[in-house]
């Protein structure tokens, strides 16, 4: 399936970091919640000998109201829509300079998948699994490894803001701080052409208006 865009969900704290810094955030993944998920990765570390490992998640979904309560809750949270083709080009352009970057879709298998002895389970793909029962996720990863220990739990890559196709905020946002956050957003170096809206998830004026047709 062709993909479009990636969707990074966070809060508004973070994109002003994002936007000011023009970079994106690798976070280390050993802390997730999800320990099944953070064992694969610590493996995966292990057996390529770094001794630092970040990782930052992306969604390939449509919109839903899953990934902004769990991803982007209240009024804070926002969805930076990133172009695919140009995020790919961006991947490939930093190789050289970090040469243990991977990044791919995520495998969802069951406990029976990971535990048959007749299919191999590749060291490269550790990152990329993950238990069925997340398959919703529809999750795109990026995976940076160093060999040097790092003191840092965060690990920042340079980007183009242009690689940004929009920003959405959260339809939890009151209607009135909706112009001040798109003018504070877009005041940032780089970033006066930015698309910003506000999701229309739970108030949406056409689904709204279709009911009219009812007789």
């Amino acid at each position: 399936m062709y993909i479009n865009t990636i969707n990074r969900y966070t809060n508004l704290a973070s994109l002003v970091a994002i936007l000011k810094n023009k970079e994106l955030t690798l976070l280390d993944p050993l802390k997730w919640e999800d320990q099944n998920d953070a064992h694969y990765l610590r493996k995966y570390g292990e057996k390529k000998r770094f001794n630092s490992l970040y990782a930052l998640c992306f969604t390939t979904a449509a919109e839903t109201s899953h990934h902004w309560k769990v991803f982007a809750p209240g009024a804070d949270g926002v969805c930076i829509k990133i172009n695919m083709n140009k995020f790919l080009s961006y991947l490939k352009s930093i190789k050289k300079n970090e040469p243990s970057i991977a990044h791919g879709k995520v495998e969802y298998k069951y406990l029976e998948d990971v535990e048959n002895k007749k299919t191999p389970l590749r060291l490269n793909r550790l990152p990329f699994i993950k238990r069925a029962m997340f398959r919703d996720e529809l999750e795109y990863r990026v995976i940076l490894g160093k060999k040097n220990k790092e003191s840092k739990k965060s690990y920042g890559i340079e980007f183009d803001i242009s690689i940004i196709d929009r920003i959405v905020l959260s339809n939890s946002l009151p209607y009135d701080l909706r112009k001040p956050m798109v003018s504070l957003l877009k005041s940032i170096d780089g970033c006066k052409n930015l698309s910003i809206i506000r999701s229309t998830l739970n108030d949406n004026g056409r689904w709204k208006k279709a009911c009219e047709r009812a007789e």
